[in-house]
């Protein structure tokens, strides 16, 4: 039985084990002390949800809520899928239930987010239902290199 519920904070050590293996998993390193410092900071965000499958959590997110002249978007959010569960039908069901969840309890209209090109999390994403925005572009910038240049 599939269940959606808030995220406690009896519930941190479990979901950093789960976000340290979710990322290696896929290219990243992860210790377990940094994710859990991870989760940590995350649980202080407006919107926290798990999944249960069986009792067990195979699914968590963390997100913002911000207010828009249009509706609330969504920003700055981590959904993460515990690695057995990445390849089959929760992923995209979670990510529904995620949207439904924030459309009718948040009055979220929009999200955003960013991710890089190069990643797994590109293509992943891009089967649901996200588009590339041609009206905005992310500037990014390396601090060391305006220290170095401003010197």
């Amino acid at each position: 039985m599939l269940q959606i519920v808030r995220v406690q904070k009896k519930d941190i050590l479990e979901l950093a084990k789960i976000y340290m293996k979710s990322y290696n998993a896929e290219w990243e390193k992860r210790t377990l002390k940094k994710s859990e410092e991870m989760i940590n900071y995350r649980m202080k965000k407006k919107l926290k949800l798990k999944a249960l499958l069986d009792w067990k959590i195979v699914w968590f997110l963390f997100s913002d809520v911000k207010p828009f002249y249009y509706g609330n978007i969504l920003i700055d959010w981590d959904l993460v899928v515990e690695p057995k569960s990445q390849k089959n039908w929760i992923w995209k069901q979670l990510f529904f239930e995620w949207m439904k969840y924030a459309y009718e309890k948040l009055d979220v209209k929009f999200w955003e987010f960013y991710t890089f090109r190069n990643s797994y999390q590109y293509e992943r994403y891009k089967k649901l239902w996200f588009w590339e925005s041609d009206k905005f572009v992310l500037m990014a910038g390396s601090i060391e290199k305006i220290l170095d240049e401003y010197k």
